[in-house]
């Protein structure tokens, strides 16, 4: 069941809760490439106009032909293909260095010190606005297939994207007192308090330390349960990564070196599964994966 309906005219957003609670967001203006580049460079703290160059950078980037193939093709619940990041990395390098350079050079900059400024400039795209942009963007265009653009030429505001990512989420099935805990964190979040009222949140002094009580208890739990998963996983994981090594390093003739091949594949399949499922640690993961020669890459980095 969807959380939430979205409507759209030619100048907002609509997004309606379960509760029939709206929020009108405006759609923005897209910004060129020379306007979009100088202002990350300009406000690299996540500031709105910020935002709206990285969309529109990111907007321009994902359209490129070459990523089709990956174009709603991840699954809601699943971390984003490595070899797209790769490719989007080529694609950052290829479109917004040229642009920035060339900027820099027209301002008056040689071209060796309009270099050394990309490089400065790529290193912030690390974090903040272009960052977090991207994040989101890349998850809108993997797993849901769409770009932050309407036909209309308007972008998306980022907590719209939000929004619909969140809404075609698969819910983790969860029962207990945990779904009734998660039952009424939506209830006090869709609250609609009205003054000099709390809208039957009851007292708010034991509501705070029943929660925090209940935090520490539950935060204990989830500790153990970790070092339990950990402990029972780590043997069987270990041995089984141990023998698959083993047979890989035993692979040396030109013969074998197609089973080594798939040997090696099948270990990182088998790390990759059990980190994701939190049966390993990340810290035992990338060492394990450091062992059979594979570089990790993680998601979230853009460059």
């Amino acid at each position: 069941m969807s959380k939430f309906t979205f409507s759209f005219n030619e100048k907002s957003i609509v997004i309606t809760d379960g509760k029939n609670v709206k929020e009108e967001l405006d759609l923005l203006e897209k910004l060129d490439t020379i306007e979009s580049l100088r202002a990350i460079g300009k406000e690299q703290n996540a500031s709105i106009k910020a935002s709206v160059g990285a969309l529109s950078l990111l907007a321009e980037m994902l359209a490129d032909p070459r990523f089709d193939f990956y174009k709603g093709e991840t699954p809601i619940n699943e971390k984003i293909p490595k070899e797209f990041n790769s490719a989007l990395r080529d694609k950052i390098s290829e479109y917004m260095k040229p642009a920035f350079i060339a900027d820099q050079i027209a301002k008056g900059a040689k071209p060796a010190t309009a270099d050394n400024q990309w490089q400065m400039y790529a290193s912030g795209l690390n974090t903040g606005s272009f960052s977090n942009a991207k994040t989101w963007a890349v998850k809108f265009y993997c797993q849901l297939g769409k770009l932050p653009t309407l036909d209309n030429g308007k972008l998306l505001p980022l907590r719209a994207i939000i929004k619909m990512l969140e809404d075609a989420k698969i819910p983790q099935e969860d029962k207990g007192i945990a779904g009734k805990l998660a039952e009424l964190r939506e209830k006090v979040n869709a609250r609609n308090t009205k003054d000099g009222e709390n809208d039957g949140l009851g007292d708010y002094a034991l509501a705070v330390a029943c929660l925090k009580d209940m935090l520490a208890t539950y935060t204990g739990l989830l500790s153990q349960q970790d070092e339990m998963l950990t402990q029972l996983h780590s043997d069987g994981v270990i041995a089984l990564s141990q023998g698959l090594i083993s047979k890989a390093q035993g692979a040396t003739h030109i013969a074998d070196d197609a089973e080594r091949e798939k040997t090696l594949d099948e270990l990182e399949q088998e790390f990759t599964l059990q980190y994701e499922q939190g049966n390993i640690t990340e810290q035992k993961f990338l060492e394990l994966m450091q062992e059979i020669g594979v570089d990790v890459e993680f998601e979230d980095a853009p460059l």
